[in-house]
């Protein structure tokens, strides 16, 4: 995966937390002591680019383990899937003691064995799937921000209109929410097939070179 491309991908998870994280901010500490002409200037300094990169790194960090402890069911039964076929190539794993580092390994195999071409769509499918589970949780938390921002700094605004509000973001960010992670979840079952595949192709056309 490009340097480039990655960087783009942690822009896109490190926008979703910046976003809820500044609702957050001035739904605390307010927001009518900062100057407009200044708010609006923040957005666009490198420095504001750096830190949407960075949370953006620890929004991917975040997620990965978060979903990896709430879907731990899930993992398994890939997992498990996953080695109903053992490859001749990863007999010096046997001593592997769990089916995620067997999978981990297959994986440092493919990326050292395959094509570049396969490792590219490979890589394209990898980034979908980090994104989609980066806003899986920036949507919840942009739900709960906007709220609490409509609720305690808006104080002009009639009652009727923060429900409204609140209404839509819940409503709109639950939906995204539900689609980033239905998004995921295909796009992680995808990533196993398509590993489990190229480790066959791999196998194969290693078995064929011993026997030729």
């Amino acid at each position: 995966m490009s340097t480039t491309s990655l960087f783009v991908e942690l822009i896109v998870s490190g926008i979703g937390t910046v976003a809820w994280l500044i609702l957050l901010f001035f739904s605390i500490f307010d927001y009518t002591w900062i100057p407009r002409q200044k708010l609006t200037g923040l957005l666009t300094l490198i420095p504001f680019l750096s830190l949407v990169y960075v949370l953006g790194i620890i929004t991917d960090h975040l997620a990965h383990h978060l979903y990896k402890r709430i879907f731990h069911k899930f993992f398994c039964n890939l997992n498990k899937k996953f080695r109903e076929q053992d490859f001749d190539q990863y007999k010096s794993y046997e001593n592997i003691k769990s089916n995620n580092e067997y999978v981990e390994a297959v994986k440092v195999y493919v990326y050292t064995h395959a094509a570049e071409n396969t490792m590219k769509r490979f890589e394209y499918d990898r980034s979908r799937l980090r994104i989609a589970r980066a806003w899986g949780i920036n949507f919840v938390f942009l739900a709960i921000s906007t709220s609490i921002f409509a609720w305690t700094r808006l104080p002009q605004v009639a009652v009727s209109t923060k429900v409204a509000i609140s209404t839509f973001s819940v409503f709109f960010c639950g939906l995204g929410a539900i689609f980033a992670f239905y998004t995921w979840r295909d796009l992680t079952k995808w990533e196993y097939d398509q590993l489990k595949r190229i480790s066959n192709i791999l196998e194969t056309k290693n078995s064929q070179k011993g026997d030729s």
